[in-house]
């Protein structure tokens, strides 16, 4: 019997106040059915651990910044215990006394909100119910259902018309190297004359997107986005006020290139590195693949016409973007999209 599942890949339970009003001086408490203490408890400006479930106190946090309204909850190391429904509720407090609060609290519409699995095929479905702000988080052991979060990975290549004459793309697309000599290309407006850097052929204005990279074991890289309307020209800053939105590591060091820069703390340096971007709420975010942890989150601003950003860093070294399920085959597919009708049929009946 299994007291304590293997490490799965983080979930976010996502809630927002209409509008975007500020919860900083609101009571936030996410619960789980069946829990007498709550999952997550902010009040007075602060999580208050001493009211919260112990299982929980090192493994959540709150996704962003409660000025912009949102309430999200991300819960990390899943578990099997995990499973269950989650309810956010929020409420005024003026002068110590509770009292009512006229703004409502509501999810993002989907069936389906996130699917994460780990490397000993934990998977966990986040589906929402017709209580906007309640979400159900339903696990499943199974060793058919490899590499279902694929699905909603988007599809991207390497335009070897963007990069520095001192890198080269591979045929496919999808492999890149630094040979620190220029080669023999021209030059054209789309081409990067001084950082080293490839950009995707794809670009995104709108959903969420995702992709992973092996970084291998490299002490150098840069990840990220870049709007189309950013200077490549030139020896540019590379900061959000500039249309650059990236994650570098330098010599070991993780560093998001934030004004000023934000120096980045993490257990084990990745060697393979997942991109998350969410068009829609301006974020990008990038998370460690092989430990699922938490690297940083651009929050707000990150819009326009983006497109993925890569630099390889050390002479002759190889970064690639790893392939999603569309490029593979297989009956993962199949059984990916059966999984996705079965708890569409789960949503609509209310669970």
């Amino acid at each position: 019997m299994l007291e304590k599942s293997p490490s799965a890949s983080l979930i976010i339970l996502p809630c927002y106040l209409d509008h975007k009003v500020s919860a900083e001086d609101l009571e936030l408490k996410w619960q789980k059915d069946g829990l007498s203490t709550s999952v997550l408890l902010y009040k007075n400006r602060k999580v208050v651990t001493e009211e919260q479930q112990e299982d929980y106190r090192e493994r959540v946090h709150l996704y962003t910044d409660l000025r912009k309204g949102d309430l999200s909850l991300v819960i990390e190391d899943v578990r099997i215990s995990d499973e269950g429904k989650y309810t956010c509720s929020v409420k005024a407090v003026t002068q110590g006394n509770e009292g009512s609060l006229y703004l409502s609290v509501s999810g993002k519409y989907s069936t389906i909100l996130s699917l994460f699995y780990s490397n000993r095929n934990l998977y966990f479905f986040i589906c929402q119910s017709k209580e906007k702000h309640s979400f159900y988080v339903l696990s499943f052991l199974t060793g058919s259902l490899s590499r279902c979060l694929s699905l909603s990975g988007a599809h991207v290549t390497l335009d070897p018309d963007t990069a520095h004459p001192h890198l080269v793309v591979s045929a496919d697309g999808r492999r890149v190297q630094n040979l620190f000599k220029d080669q023999r290309v021209p030059d054209t407006p789309l081409r990067f004359d001084t950082w080293h850097f490839v950009l995707g052929r794809e670009s995104f204005t709108s959903g969420q997107q995702y992709w992973e990279v092996d970084v291998k074991e490299r002490a150098d890289w840069y990840l990220g986005v870049v709007s189309e309307s950013a200077q490549r020209k030139g020896r540019v800053s590379l900061k959000p006020q500039s249309g650059y939105w990236i994650v570098r590591l330098n010599s070991g060091e993780l560093t998001a290139l934030t004004d000023p820069e934000t120096t980045l703390r993490l257990r084990a340096i990745s060697q393979m590195v997942g991109v998350h971007l969410d068009c829609d709420d301006g974020r990008l975010s990038f998370y460690s693949v092989e430990d699922h942890w938490h690297i940083y989150t651009f929050n707000g601003g990150v819009t326009g016409k983006l497109y993925p950003l890569f630099e390889p860093g050390s002479e002759g070294e190889e970064l690639e973007i790893l392939a999603t399920i569309w490029q593979d085959k297989g009956k993962e597919i199949l059984l990916c999209l059966i999984v996705s009708v079965l708890l569409s049929l789960l949503y609509l009946t209310d669970i």
